[in-house]
């Protein structure tokens, strides 16, 4: 069965949910004849290493056909005797399926997606959902009344908070907290749309740089601030270095691109 003649899949401003950091993902969207067909879409994942995630089926009119969207999580494909591994071969395989008419298959653009009524929540703990403008907004607007140091001291107690729970973790798993795994974590900073992580570096000594772009303290100046913006972010790295090594760290923001430079680079090192 050929691709759909429609030009574009439906928009749909629907509260979905589905976040998968660090996994290979293709968005597909197509007409479904009936519900008969999620069953032979569930039959074709088998043995080819992919799985398959339905985020929404909506039908046009009673007794008419079903749009649906899902994705296809091809992180593990490369091992399986019958793989698919890109949205060109899906969108061959997947054609192939009786009552299957494909509008669209891509890799996703956005990674979040939500369920109505189901708090949004990563490892247990609640989060609150905003567009990066408007928090970059308000955290312009709060440096502008309270001060980069009161930023600075908020941004280190809330790194504090968050790393808290990262030393009794590690214990119950038997891991053992290591400069390597801290390093890690920061690309936790990319996973939530804070910043693009570009560079993490750290010496046996602790000292090192993070070089980050596009952070949600720095977008609203538009090149155009006096000083550096990313005070929390430096902060907040600082009060999870802290809580991890138990010690004081300094930090320094050299270049911004708040205030026009290519990037942002915060530097860390112990307190003695």
């Amino acid at each position: 069965m050929t691709a759909s003649q429609d030009p574009e899949p439906v928009p749909f401003d629907l509260p979905l949910m589905y976040v998968v950091p660090h996994r290979t993902l293709v968005t597909v969207t197509a007409y479904l004849d009936d519900l008969s067909v999620l069953d032979r879409l569930r039959d074709d994942t088998r043995g080819s290493g992919t799985s398959l995630k339905l985020l929404y089926l909506y039908q046009q009119s009673p007794g008419g056909r079903f749009l649906a969207a899902w994705t296809v999580d091809t992180t593990d494909a490369g091992s399986a005797a019958t793989s698919v591994t890109n949205p060109a071969e899906i969108l061959q395989r997947l054609s192939a399926i009786p009552g299957l008419d494909i509008v669209n298959a891509a890799p996703p653009t956005s990674g979040l997606a939500a369920f109505e009524h189901v708090q949004v929540q990563v490892v247990g703990v609640p989060m609150v959902v905003m567009a990066k403008e408007v928090i970059g907004g308000a955290f312009r607007s709060f440096a502008q009344v309270a001060g980069h140091e009161e930023v600075l001291r908020t941004g280190e107690r809330m790194g504090r908070l968050a790393a808290s729970a990262v030393p009794p973790l590690l214990e119950r798993l038997g891991l053992p907290l290591t400069k390597d795994l801290l390093q890690q974590r920061i690309m936790d900073f990319q996973v939530f749309g804070w910043a693009t992580v570009r560079n993490v570096s750290l010496n046996d000594a602790l000292q090192g740089e993070i070089e980050l772009s596009s952070t949600f303290e720095s977008t609203p100046w538009d090149g155009q601030a006096s000083a550096s913006t990313c005070v929390f972010i430096r902060g907040f790295t600082a009060g999870v270095f802290a809580t991890a090594f138990d010690r004081r760290f300094e930090s320094a923001e050299p270049e911004c691109q708040g205030k026009g430079d290519p990037v942002c680079r915060i530097t860390l090192q112990p307190m003695a």
